[in-house]
């Protein structure tokens, strides 16, 4: 998912979030069976401001890296669009983003409302080396779904 946030505390940033498939959950966790969609959980978030980079790991608990974005919109309107996007769980990190002992597992939800177009990615990331994030020139990622409007994080 690739988001621009034009208005923020800390001013407009971009950000890319990987959700590559669905994850199961301790066997000791006290949280609802898992539907569907329960167990997707992002395992790469890139953000294009600093300040986002140290908000997410130090506040939030989530694992960031600093990357550099260049998006181009393609004349392809979409009208409206309801987003629904499915509970995720989330661990406490340190600040390189490596877990920090066992905790209680979290179950977040999302809410909120967008309104979409189509948008591409000018150019091709270098080659990724690394088990967890998959490369984007083997995803073969040549567009993205441009949004805008609100959405709300909260735990259970």
């Amino acid at each position: 998912m690739c988001i621009r946030y034009r208005s923020t505390p800390i001013g407009p940033y971009d950000e890319i979030v990987l959700v590559p498939g669905a994850f199961a959950h301790p066997p000791n966790a006290d949280i609802p069976a898992p539907t569907f969609l329960s167990d997707r959980r992002f395992t790469r978030i890139f953000v294009s401001h600093e300040d986002a980079l140290r908000i997410g790991r130090e506040m939030l608990g989530t694992r960031k890296e600093m990357a550099t974005f260049n998006l181009f919109s393609v004349p392809v309107p979409l009208d409206f669009l309801t987003l629904f996007a499915p509970s995720i769980c989330e661990r406490r990190i340190d600040e390189d983003g490596v877990p920090v002992g066992d905790e209680e597992w979290v179950r977040t939800r999302f809410s909120g409302f967008l309104w979409a177009s189509m948008t591409g990615i000018n150019g091709t990331p270098n080659r990724v080396q690394s088990p967890v994030f998959p490369d984007l020139q083997d995803l073969k990622i040549n567009t993205v779904l441009y949004t805008t409007g609100t959405m709300r994080i909260a735990a259970e």
